[in-house]
C-alpha cells in the first residue's frame, strides 16, 4: 500500500446512520456489516476483505462471506463512474476454510500505509507479539460509492451505497476472528492500487471483531 490513508475507508453496522463506522465486538456467528466511505473522491473500484485468525479455530471451521454492492467500468482518469454505467447486485459467495489462512502470518499487524506496524484490531497492544494472526484476503469483487456521489447524482443508493458483507462462522473453537477492509481503485491522486484501510488506533476507528 502506498499513498491512501486511513480516513475515508470504515466498517459500520449502520452505513445511513453511522456512515464514520464504529468498533464492534461480538459473539454471534452470523451477522452483518458494511464498508461505507466518506473520502473526498467518493468511490472505490473494488472492495477487498481482510479476515484475521488468532488461536486455533475447530476442525470443522469454515467462514461464508457474501457480498454485494455497485459494480462500474473503472474510470482511466480518477473522475466520477458516469451514472449511467452504475449497477447494484451480487458480489462474491465464498467459503473459506483453515487452509485458506496459511499464506499470509503468524504476525500481529496488518498492512497499512503508515510504514509502521499497524494493528489488527481496536485496543491491541502492538508490544503484545505472543498474539499473532494469520490473514486471509478476499475480492469482494463490488466497489463502493460514499457521501459525494450521493450528494453529486442524488441517487436512490442500496445501503447508502456502501458494500455489505454477510457472514457465517462455523466451529471457530475459542478462536478470534476479526475484519477488516480494503479497497482498490483504478486511478486516483495516490495512482493505481490498494491505498485505502479502516482505521483501528484512536478517534475514527472502526473495526469488526468476533470471539464466540
Amino acid at each position: 500500500m502506498t499513498g491512501g490513508g486511513l480516513n475515508a475507508l470504515h466498517i459500520t453496522n449502520d452505513p445511513w446512520n453511522a456512515p464514520s463506522g464504529q468498533v464492534n465486538h461480538g459473539s454471534n456467528s452470523t451477522g452483518t456489516f458494511y464498508i461505507s466511505d466518506t473520502g473526498g473522491r467518493g468511490y472505490n473500484d473494488d472492495l477487498i476483505l481482510m479476515a484475521a485468525l488468532n488461536g486455533t479455530p475447530g476442525s470443522n471451521f469454515a467462514l461464508k462471506v457474501n457480498s454485494s454492492g455497485y459494480t462500474w467500468t473503472p474510470t482511466a482518469d480518477g473522475s466520477l463512474p458516469d451514472k449511467s454505467i452504475i449497477s447494484q447486485g451480487i458480489g462474491v459467495n465464498e467459503t473459506l476454510t483453515s487452509s485458506n489462512f496459511e499464506d499470509y502470518g503468524p504476525q500481529n499487524w496488518k498492512p497499512c500505509t503508515t510504514g509502521s506496524a499497524y494493528p489488527i484490531y481496536y485496543g491491541q497492544s502492538m508490544s503484545d507479539t505472543s498474539k499473532n494472526f494469520n490473514l486471509s484476503f478476499v475480492d469482494l469483487k463490488v466497489g463502493n460509492l460514499g457521501t459525494n456521489v450521493n450528494q453529486t447524482y442524488n441517487m436512490s443508493l442500496v445501503n447508502r451505497g456502501a458494500t455489505r458483507v454477510d457472514y457465517t462462522v462455523q466451529d471457530l473453537g475459542t478462536a478470534q476472528l476479526v475484519f477488516n477492509g480494503y479497497a482498490w481503485c483504478n486511478q486516483s491522486n495516490q495512482g493505481q492500487g490498494v491505498s485505502w484501510t479502516n482505521q483501528n488506533s484512536g478517534t475514527g476507528s472502526s473495526g469488526w471483531e468476533i470471539n464466540i
